[in-house]
């Protein structure tokens, strides 16, 4: 894992200053971490007939990475440092919570 903190702009204006990169193996195992997540709160809230806001924000805003460069969302971002601190024996301490693009290889 490679963190970069060169400025860049997404195809919306949107300016991001920080890029991961990342191996495709990597890429595997965190989607099947937030395929996991979505899967629970799918079924909780089937179970329930009721979403709760966090359960909202994953499903609007969690999402999967493909290869080449992702332009995360915040909500992303943070599962995705939850993910390497959980799983991984990365040291997430210069990532921060910022506008971020990961770039899978």
């Amino acid at each position: 894992m490679k963190v970069n903190n060169q400025n860049k702009w997404g195809n919306d204006g949107t300016h991001y200053n920080q890029t991961i990169t990342i191996n495709q193996k990597t890429a595997v195992l965190f989607n099947n971490y937030i395929e996991k997540i979505l899967n629970e709160d799918k079924k909780e809230i089937e179970a329930k007939r009721i979403m709760t806001n966090e359960q909202a924000k994953r499903e609007i805003y969690l999402k999967r990475l493909s290869l080449g460069a992702n332009y995360l969302y915040l909500t992303t971002l943070f599962y995705f440092m939850l993910f390497l601190g959980r799983h991984t024996n990365e040291n997430i301490k210069r990532i921060k919570n910022r506008n971020t693009i990961i770039i899978v290889k």
